[in-house]
This record gives structure tokens, sequence and C-alpha cells, in this order.
């Protein structure tokens, strides 16, 4: 049975309320003020909250900020009764996280069919979300294991070395096992935090409201933030004489730690796919409402059943290339663009090279 947890000042609308939604199979909480309403709410963690916005006290706005901030019930649909329909009160709800408006007087079709159709709604949502987290577990169990097992057999191998013949191996010897057993760790280190990434995101896409927070993000200076990182990676392979860079500016829709995320994931892949001595091209134009950032390498290039199989983390052409993890960098990437409503385009074709698109909402405020 669901929980629908109602708070108004007013009796006679509370009674009113109350009335119609007992004939409907909900269990009904009833509080007069505000505080008791928040109280009510952090305590039965209710299915839906219908909430009056001129409460004495603490305000129908105050609530919405206070169970928002709240882990616990950030996730509670509310929808507002008010007799206040000005366009910038509707937006200010909104805009704080209300789902919807009832106003008063309202009769009991408008009173029920808004209650049902957000119930409803919350309904495939979250067998949406229950979904997207059975689909994330199966990928992570067809593809973690497989995809740790390689440098983990270099860490395993190499101390095998160490431990069974430390009493006549060489010091240059063991130095190069050494630094083996370290790169091997690192490659380790990546993959796992990538998958962590990965399941952050996951878990973030298949929640509204936190995604919601998220996008209210920006970072400013985009052009510099995108060069100054393209320089750093580019410069960790020797290879900064080889990006062309033409960035416009723009404060982006998105957090700085992502947005350079995106761009490591990108670039490190062009630099790692490409020969020395050739061009990589890093241009970002303005397009009205969003920033399009394009990546161009002139290096091995992907088929086109590779990129569509892009979204499998599978390596390339394992036999000839020994490089690993290529898909989930793309995807983290890309689920991280569309975490803010952006989005990410590959094309390429073998021997010719590879231009990735981006795209990231442009906050023109």
């Amino acid at each position: 049975m669901k929980t629908v947890l109602i708070i108004e000042d007013n009796p006679a609308v509370l009674k009113t309320i109350a009335d119609i939604l007992s004939t409907e199979d909900l269990k009904l909480a009833l509080a007069t003020n505000g505080e008791e309403g928040l109280d009510f709410a952090m305590k039965l963690i209710p299915d839906l909250i219908l909430c009056d916005i001129t409460l004495p006290g603490i305000t129908g706005y105050d609530i919405l900020r206070q169970i928002r901030s709240n882990s616990l019930t950030s996730r509670i649909p509310l929808i507002f009764l008010t007799a206040l329909v000005e366009r910038s009160e509707m937006r200010k709800g909104m805009e704080l996280g209300a789902n919807d408006y009832i106003t008063k007087p309202f009769n009991t079709a408008e009173l029920l069919k808004a209650v049902k159709l957000r119930l409803q709604m919350e309904d495939e949502i979250e067998q949406q979300r229950q979904e997207s987290l059975k689909q994330l577990s199966s990928n992570i169990v067809y593809a973690l294991p497989h995809e740790l097992r390689t440098p983990l057999m270099h860490v395993l191998g190499y101390a095998d070395l160490l431990i069974l013949d430390h009493e006549t191996v060489s010091r240059d010897q063991i130095q190069g096992w050494g630094q083996q057993i370290r790169k091997a760790g690192e490659r380790l280190q990546g993959l796992v935090e990538n998958y962590l990434i990965y399941i952050q995101i996951e878990t973030l896409l298949a929640d509204p409201i936190r995604s919601k927070k998220i996008r209210e993000q920006r970072v400013q200076n985009a052009d510099q933030i995108i060069e100054n990182h393209a320089l750093i990676l580019a410069t960790e392979t020797n290879r900064q004489q080889d990006i062309r860079l033409n960035l416009e500016n723009a404060t982006l829709k998105i957090s700085q730690s992502d947005l350079q995320k995106v761009i490591e994931e990108v670039l490190s892949n062009a630099l790692k796919f490409s020969n020395p001595e050739t061009a990589i091209s890093v241009i970002g134009k303005c397009e009205k409402d969003l920033y399009e950032l394009r990546i161009r390498d002139f290096g091995r290039g992907m088929s086109k059943e590779m990129v569509n199989r892009m979204g499998e983390y599978m390596q390339f052409q394992r036999d000839l290339y020994e490089q690993q993890g290529v898909g989930l960098g793309f995807v983290i990437a890309q689920k991280l663009l569309q975490l803010y409503q952006g989005n990410l385009h590959i094309e390429s074709h073998p021997d010719q090279g590879t231009l990735v698109t981006l795209t990231i909402p442009i906050d023109h405020d």
C-alpha cells in the first residue's frame, strides 16, 4: 500500500483531501504545519507528498528544499497545493524540484488524476531503475573478470619469478621485473577506478533527482580547462608538439572533473592509437546552446563494426596491438555526457583515423 503525506494548515482543506483520497487504496498521513510535515517525511518516507506552499513558519518551499537535500527523502515526489498561479511562483517550485502543481480550488477528479498519475510514473521510474541496475550488474559480471585477468597474471607471474629465482637473478633483472609489476599494477588500478566510475554514472542515470542536482554544476573558461588538460596528457607521451588546439571559450553545464575525465578518455585513445609526429586536432566551437568539441586523429581507426561494438568493452585486434580497455573508456565518456544531457559521436575508418565529436550544453546566463 502506498503512503501519501498531506501537509495543509487549513483544517477544512486537509479534511477534504483526506476524504477524497480515502476512497483509494492508500495509507494517509496528515500534517497541519511544516514542522510536523518534515517530521512525518523523515520517519515515514512516503511515496508521495501533497504540500501547501503558504504554510506558516516553514513554508512549502522550505520543506521541498529540505527533503531534496536529504538522501533518504530526495526521490520522494512532491505536488504543491496552491492558490498562487503566477508563472514566477510555478517556476520557482519546479526549479527547486517540485513534480507538479494542483491549484485551489480543485475538484475530486483533478486531485485523483494528479495523485494516480504521479504514483504510476514513480512506479515506472523505479522499474526502469531496477532494469538499469540489473543490466549494470550483468555487464560487470561479464566484462570485469576478462579485463582484470591479464594485468593480474603479470603481477603474479613476475612475483613468482622473484620468489623462485631471487638468489640467482641480477639486480637489473629484479629492477626490470619490478617495473613490470608496477606497470601491471597501474593498469589494474586504472581499470578498477574506471569500473567504479561507470557504476557511479549508471546509478546516477537511474536516479532523476540526483541527476538533476548534478546538472547544476558549471565550468567556466572551458577553453583553458580543455587546453591545459590536453597538453598534460600529450606531455605524458612526449607528443605535445602533435596537438593542434583551436578552442572557443564558454561556460559549460558540466563539472570540471567530469569534463577533464571525458577529455582524458577520448584524447588518451587518440594518442594511444596514432603514431608520434602525426597531428591530433582539438577544436571547440559554440553552436547555439551546445559546445561542440571535435577530437581527430589520423591513426589506426576502426571499422563500423568495431564502433558499433564499443559498448561491449572489447579490445579490438588484441593479437596485433597489446592495448586493453578501449571500449570502457569511450563508454564512460559517453555516459558522463549523457548525464549532463550531452552526447558523443564516433566516426572512424580503418587506417584513416578517428573523429570523436562531443557536445555539451552551454550556460548562457
